[in-house]
């Protein structure tokens, strides 16, 4: 016990490490935020009432960082990022192309990553658009407008994108 606190002790006095700490402390206080933030056109009281009654769903609201549960702007999370990600891999087995820049210096494999971030978006899209079907098909969507729709969905990607920045954020500086 007393090693413990001595190296905990250690570690505080650590100017670089405790900043760091605090960074990766706000950072994390501003998803939580974000994951507080309601999208309107739900019905939310349902919502949480299908969550509970429903394992898959419940597993996509531990995934989502419980985003689902408000149904807020980060609700569909970085999952647009990962499937983009495994993508870029696995096409990397069939261009040839991709898989030499996987390989080469870091400027290609930044450029790769950019190509990343931008291949989440359009899916981001899509799998917005999946989660507002869902909810359509369960009673639970009350926006039924175009314009109301398609802002649900911008503000859908728009949450994903700022959590994918919070999570580079936290790679290059946390």
């Amino acid at each position: 016990m007393k090693y413990a606190l001595s190296t905990l002790r250690a570690l505080w006095h650590s100017t670089e490490l405790r900043q760091k700490l605090f960074y990766t402390l706000a950072l994390i206080a501003l998803f939580r935020l974000i994951a507080y933030i309601p999208l309107f056109g739900v019905d939310t009281q349902q919502l949480r009432a299908l969550l509970a009654g429903n394992q898959f769903l419940g597993v996509l609201n531990i995934f989502s960082g419980g985003t689902l549960t408000n149904f807020s702007i980060g609700a569909i999370g970085i999952g647009p990022y990962i499937t983009a990600s495994i993508l870029v891999q696995i096409s990397g087995l069939f261009i040839p192309k991709i898989k030499e820049m996987q390989k080469e210096s870091e400027a290609t494999k930044a450029q790769i990553q950019q190509w990343i971030r931008v291949l989440s978006v359009p899916i981001g899209v899509m799998q917005s658009l999946s989660l507002l079907f869902l909810l359509r098909s369960q009673g639970l969507l009350t926006a039924t407008q175009p314009l109301e729709l398609m802002t649900m969905i911008l503000s859908l990607v728009a949450g994903s994108v700022t959590i994918m920045w919070i999570g580079e954020l936290l790679t290059k500086h946390g």
